[in-house]
């Protein structure tokens, strides 16, 4: 079971709070775990404007996310340490903030630090969801092991002083994790 957010999660959550006409930038890199070519057809299944950057290294992150900025109206974070590392997180949390550019991330923590919403799994909902996984192998002992399963488990986080001050309508979490929750069991 992966400990990052599925990216179809955070589009999702993205139109949920932003509507349709945002036009979304995305940067990867290296450890993103998601290629450009998987989030380009991600945002083509999804009816999604969107614009991609592959990031190959941090220097002269600030030039690389000004480009992103200038090029979208939101931002989805994906979690990659070598782009949103703890020296680079400030800098484009306040670039974002500056071009009042909302950002979906990845944790709950990046909300806290500025960021619009989240959607997250915590420790705790990825240790169920593999004890679970667990538990149903040991009842059925031909049973395979699954190959790399998403978190099914997750919450929603929202920063409402951010939103505000985008002149965003004020988030209820609870809600927007029900909508996904349910768009998520359709897709099944």
């Amino acid at each position: 079971v992966t400990l990052d957010t599925p990216v179809k999660r955070q589009l999702r959550l993205a139109r949920l709070i932003l509507g349709n006409k945002q036009k979304l930038g995305i940067a990867i890199g290296p450890n993103s775990g998601i290629s450009k070519m998987e989030i380009q057809q991600l945002l083509k299944e999804m009816d999604i404007s969107g614009y991609v950057e592959e990031l190959e290294s941090n220097q002269n992150i600030a030039a690389q996310f000004a480009k992103i900025f200038d090029l979208s109206d939101a931002l989805i974070a994906i979690s990659d340490p070598l782009i949103y590392s703890a020296t680079n997180a400030r800098n484009i949390l306040l670039s974002a903030y500056r071009k009042r550019t909302p950002i979906i991330g990845f944790s709950q923590a990046y909300v806290k630090a500025g960021a619009l919403a989240a959607a997250y799994s915590t420790p705790e909902q990825i240790g169920m969801q593999t004890g679970e996984l667990v538990a149903r192998l040991s009842q059925n002992r031909r049973a395979e092991l699954p190959q790399i399963i998403e978190p099914a488990l997750f919450s929603v986080a929202a920063n409402n002083h951010v939103a505000h001050s985008l002149g965003i309508e004020p988030i209820d979490p609870e809600r927007l994790k029900r909508q996904i929750s349910a768009a998520e069991k359709r897709d099944k």
